[in-house]
């Protein structure tokens, strides 16, 4: 599909593909796909996420009468598109749009000179500690990423912040220290939802016995995506003991009852899908059943509060291989919801 969109010949042209995982920093290598089953698990992953960046990059050389002579396509395209041509997988199959600043992003995308001065946009929690950064001049995607990625650089390097401005267009925080000079200040993009980094004294002035024995508390919801790992593919993730020792092991931080209970919850839903939404994705599957397998029948009934009651389904290819020849009985076999679904929209 690449080489109809870019008229490239096959057997001059060798093409790359390649994608960097939003749970990993922008100093980590991409993710190289070389063959179809991890096309296919490409195409898995862009499922479960808001957005994904695809790199088609193009190298080879091209024969020439007078002489060998060898272009690198990825030096200097003549035209916008060729090169690294990097964009966004298709977001509405991922069922959610992204509002970001579309200018911006075609910017970072087409300029390689540009892009050296931007460190990259976060697009959200990772997984990991190690190679975690903040930098002044770097982007993320929303404010709510901006204050997640400070509470892992508090958990990172043991240290706690107050905040001084939060407004729609800024951001402040400095260190509770009031002799300590370290501080950032992010200001908020216009006609998009993106945050830049234009101010960030990295280093504490302050003594290290002025530091408080345990960091920043971060939020329930960080924790969950530090964690949503670990309940993707599998049916029951760790309980919350589990998380606990996780989080001391590898963090160094201490949860409290609350977080250890609410954030495996949280990465639960995250990966799996809220239980009360799932409801309303059935009138939809549905219909595509009923389209895909002609003369099923389904029913759906809610109660009078729009909750659900009962659903009904009967494969066309059963009923007619069963209705003529088989004696007529009625069975009803069925389940019932229990915990916390019970009366659920």
């Amino acid at each position: 599909m690449a080489r109809e969109d870019y008229v490239i010949e096959q057997s001059t042209i060798d093409v790359k593909l390649s994608y960097l995982p939003t749970d990993l920093s922008v100093d980590c290598p991409p993710v190289v796909m070389m063959n179809n089953r991890q096309v296919s698990n490409f195409l898995s992953y862009c499922k479960k996420k808001n957005t994904v960046k695809l790199c088609v990059t193009f190298n080879g050389g091209v024969e020439d009468k007078g002489g060998e002579e060898k272009s690198d396509l990825n030096k200097k395209p003549d035209s916008p598109s060729d090169g690294d041509a990097c964009f966004n997988a298709d977001e509405k199959v991922l069922g959610r749009v992204v509002e970001e600043d579309k200018q911006s992003v075609i910017e970072l995308a087409k300029s390689p000179k540009k892009r050296k001065h931007h460190h990259g946009a976060s697009d959200g929690v990772g997984s990991s500690l190690k190679s975690f950064s903040v930098t002044k001049e770097q982007y993320f995607r929303s404010k709510d990423v901006l204050k997640a990625t400070m509470e892992l650089y508090a958990m990172k390097y043991n240290c706690d912040y107050k905040i001084t401005k939060s407004y729609k267009k800024f951001w402040c925080i400095r260190c509770v220290d009031v002799v300590c000079k370290w501080s950032l200040r992010a200001e908020h993009l216009e006609r998009s939802m993106y945050f830049k980094v234009n101010k960030f004294v990295d280093d504490h002035s302050c003594a290290p016995s002025r530091k408080n024995k345990f960091c920043r508390t971060p939020s329930t919801k960080t924790i969950g995506h530090l964690i949503m790992h670990n309940y993707e593919g599998v049916l029951e993730g760790p309980k919350p003991n589990v998380i606990s020792n996780i989080i001391r092991t590898q963090y160094g931080h201490d949860l409290t009852y609350h977080q250890a209970w609410e954030a495996p919850e949280y990465a639960a839903n995250e990966v799996r899908g809220i239980p009360e939404k799932s409801y309303g994705k059935i009138p939809k599957y549905l219909y595509m059943l009923e389209q895909a397998n002609p003369g099923t029948y389904t029913n759906y009934e809610v109660d009078g509060e729009n909750r659900f009651k009962y659903l009904f389904i009967s494969f066309g290819q059963s009923i007619r291989g069963s209705y003529k020849p088989i004696w007529k009985v009625i069975v009803v076999d069925g389940t019932f919801l229990k915990s916390k679904y019970k009366g659920v929209w």
